[in-house]
């Protein structure tokens, strides 16, 4: 029961996840994989980026059909995974999708277009509005954000991450706490309060090395064995 399970969309790109969690995942397609997939033999279910959740799924429209990208039947077998995974009380950790994935199976909402609803360019790199002072890496855009609770993973602290993400955490869901945020507001860690279930917005699995502190931190609580 030492590995995870990596979920994955046939045909997705997974490299830079495989490179960053080596020996610690094994990788299962889905959903063709979803009905043989068995929690027991895990010790976790890690959720990675990729399209928008449906915003039926937190009672809304799809107010940008020409932005939201939508896999319905991605979103289904992840929330169906989760389930599983909870009834065995794994880990769950969630990346960028995976936050937002994590907040709208637990009843939370997402910002269905940051730049639209909330006038910022830092968290995607757009050519003509993200401001001169953001650094930009390989299409990531790189920021600040500050540790404002305790959790298991992290201490109060504030360091820079990267971010490649037009939706965001809206409503977090009454189960999590918030953990960081970004300077101009944006949630980007949360964690379950009774549960060893947890997000991040930004990608550990692709950071800049000079950058990677956060990276090391995330391995170092998978790997605990006392878990």
């Amino acid at each position: 029961m030492s590995k995870y399970l990596l979920v994955s969309p046939r045909n997705y790109p997974i490299e830079n996840y495989l490179n960053y969690f080596q020996d610690l995942v094994e990788v299962k397609i889905i959903p063709e994989s979803l009905k043989e997939i068995d929690p027991k033999k895990y010790k976790g279910l890690i959720l990675i980026g990729g399209e928008d959740v449906n915003p039926k799924h937190y009672n809304e429209k799809n107010l940008f059909e020409n932005l939201n990208e939508i896999n319905d039947e991605r979103d289904l077998a992840e929330f169906e995974l989760i389930e599983k995974f909870l009834n065995y009380e794994r880990i769950i950790f969630g990346i960028c999708r995976g936050i937002q994935v994590l907040n709208v199976f637990f009843k939370g909402t997402l910002y269905q277009d940051i730049p639209s609803e909330l006038n910022l360019y830092t968290h995607k790199f757009y050519k003509d509005k993200t401001p001169r002072n953001v650094e930009v890496y390989n299409n990531d855009t790189y920021h600040k954000i500050k540790i404002i609770n305790r959790n298991p993973i992290f201490e109060n602290s504030e360091f820079i991450v990267n971010s490649r993400h037009h939706q965001a955490i809206k409503k977090v869901s009454d189960d999590f706490y918030i953990f960081a945020t970004s300077e101009d507001g944006i949630i980007e860690g949360i964690f379950h309060k009774k549960l060893l279930i947890f997000g991040v917005q930004w990608h550990p699995e692709r950071i800049k090395q000079e950058y990677n502190f956060s990276s090391i931190k995330i391995l170092e609580f998978l790997k605990n064995d006392r878990f």
